[in-house]
Formats: structure tokens, C-alpha cells, sequence
């Protein structure tokens, strides 16, 4: 047939709601319609951004979310296209997206918030290429995205606004040393991030004392991973990730400066459906002590179990 349609719609109860009592989220919701053998797709909903598609392979549902992994699901209408290559493809990928933003921060009788005031809807890209090397049935991926969008701040409730820009420049690779051990990564480069889980969870530096000197916060880090499957039922992965901002951007408010993460994790199939798992992360965030330039440092050490059940 000529065209093909699917779709998806997932949820999990870690979205809110109290601790014994939680209420289900939306992760992705989309259909999609494929044109044929064309490579050609178009998908409209919620899914996972276009720009830095890796996930760090870390058994903690936060990933390394705000320490070095950038990216997130939101809606959005994509258009794909995929051109068969050497044995691979290369695929690119435009999508036009929400703008998710903040709460006003100095309008608070505003009932919006600053992505939904925003003018324009927020543009996504991405261009890579995979295709097999050295090592049989694995492919390299390598490929470079970025996005660029607005976000409207109420400097008063008198209607003055000033626009602030989200952007952001990555790079991801994929890249089989065997055909048991791989390394993973990505990086990336923008303002305003927030949203994208990047930027340590900050988007722009708000000022009571001076709206009109709101800006967005530069942030750049990046994550990188050895995935090792030592026999066939055991799997180790082991890592580290960096976020970061610009200290010139946050000298005035201060606040959390820089996220380190450091992870290594252990996954055992019991059968081909049922694998238990441990890991060990920690993470290292420093705060910049406003107008002194010090910097304080705070530790956390985790432990996690993991049982896993595919079907």
C-alpha cells in the first residue's frame, strides 16, 4: 500500500499526584502516515524532541536529565524524510513544536505563562546519517540538530514584554567498537533550556529589581557512556555527564552553576522478558554565591533497584 499509517499512545503514573496515589502522564501520544517505499513521514502529537534523540543509558528515570542530556517530549508536527545510503540511511527531520515556557515572572496577576505568549511556535531540526562500518549488523550514527524559539516576558502588568530567545546546537554519536561494547554520547550548546531539560533547569535570569534586564542563561555540557555486554545475559553500562552554565549570565542572581554526573549500572536477564538491575549514580551541583563569584558544592549518592518486565 501506499500509505501506512500508526500510532502511539503511552502513560505512567509518574507524573504527580501524591506518593501512594499517583496520577497518570502522558508521554506520547502521536499518529503517523508513511508514504510507501518514498522514506517520507509526517507525525503530529507528542512524542520526543527532534533534536538530541539518544537516551543516556542509566536505569534512573531522570536519565541525566539537567547534568549533560538535553531533550524532552512535546508536541509537535514532523516531517521526516529517510534516503537510503551504503546499507543506512540518512534521515532528516523538521518539526514545528510547542513552546513551552515559565511562569511570568514579574506579571503575577498573569494567568499565561511565557511560551504560550510567545508569537512564534518553536522550529526543530536534525540531519544525520547511520550506516554499518567495521563491526557486522551495527550501525555509526552520527548527526547534528538544533532549534530556535521565543519567549514572551511581561516585564509589568501594564503590558511592556520583552522576547528572550531558546536555542541550541547539538551533536549525538553512536559508535560500535564491537559487536558487544559501545560508546554513546551527545553534546550540546544554546540558551534558555529549561524546557529541554537542560540549562541545570534554568531558562533566564530574572531580576526584581531590574525587568527590563531579564536574559536568557547560556548553558553547554554533553554526556558520554560505555555500553558493554559482557555474556549474553549481563549487561554493564558506565558514564558521565556535565551541565553548565554561563557564570556571567547568573552573577547577578546566582544559583546553581553546574551539574556532574558520574554513573555505572548493571542489568541481569533472569529470561528474555524479566531482567532485575542496580546502579550507582552520583551527582555533584555548585552554586554561585550572587555578587561574590563563590561557588558552594553539594553531593548526592544513589542507589537504585531495577525489575524490568517487556512485553
Amino acid at each position: 500500500t501506499y500509505f501506512k499509517a500508526n500510532g502511539k499512545v503511552e502513560v505512567d503514573f509518574y507524573g504527580g499526584g501524591s506518593a501512594n496515589n499517583p496520577n497518570p502522564r502522558l508521554r506520547h501520544g502521536y499518529g503517523e502516515i508513511s508514504f510507501g517505499k518514498t522514506g517520507f513521514s509526517i507525525l503530529g502529537g507528542q512524542t520526543w524532541d527532534v533534536i538530541s534523540p539518544l537516551v543516556t543509558p542509566t536505569l534512573n528515570a531522570g536519565v541525566l536529565n539537567n547534568s549533560g542530556d538535553a531533550g524532552l517530549r512535546r508536541a509537535q508536527l514532523r516531517l521526516t524524510e529517510k534516503i537510503p545510503v551504503a546499507g543506512g540511511s540518512v534521515d532528516i527531520a523538521a518539526a514545528v513544536v510547542r513552546t513551552i515556557g515559565e511562569n511570568q515572572p514579574y506579571n503575577t496577576t498573569s494567568a499565561s505563562e511565557t511560551g504560550t505568549d510567545a508569537d512564534i511556535p518553536t522550529f526543530q531540526g536534525r540531519i544525520g546519517i547511520a550506516v554499518p562500518l567495521w563491526v557486522k549488523d551495527k550501525k555509526v550514527g552520527l548527526g547534528v540538530s538544533g532549534h530556535y524559539g521565543k519567549e514572551e516576558i511581561d516585564l509589568d502588568d501594564t503590558g511592556d514584554t520583552k522576547d528572550i530567545p531558546t536555542w541550541s546546537a547539538n551533536v549525538d554519536l553512536t559508535l560500535p567498537i564491537t559487536g558487544t561494547i559501545a560508546i554513546l554520547g551527545e553534546g550540546f550548546i544554546g540558551e534558555n533550556l529549561d524546557t529541554y531539560a537542560a540549562g541545570i533547569g534554568r531558562g533566564f535570569a530574572a531580576n526584581a529589581n531590574d525587568p527590563e534586564s531579564v536574559k536568557s542563561i547560556e548553558a553547554y555540557g554533553g554526556w558520554i557512556a560505555l555500553q558493554a555486554k559482557l555474556i549474553q545475559k549481563l549487561a554493564i553500562n558506565v558514564g558521565s555527564g556535565i551541565d553548565k552554565l554561563d557564570r556571567d549570565d547568573i552573577e547577578t542572581v546566582g544559583g546553581r552553576e553546574q551539574n556532574i554526573s558520574v554513573f555505572a549500572n548493571a542489568t541481569y536477564n533472569l529470561t528474555d522478558a524479566f531482567s532485575l538491575g542496580f546502579e550507582y549514580l552520583h551527582i555533584q551541583t555548585d552554586y554561585l554565591t550572587a555578587g561574590t563569584q563563590k561557588v558552594k558544592e553539594a553531593d548526592l549518592n544513589r542507589y537504585q533497584l531495577s525489575a524490568t518486565y517487556g512485553f
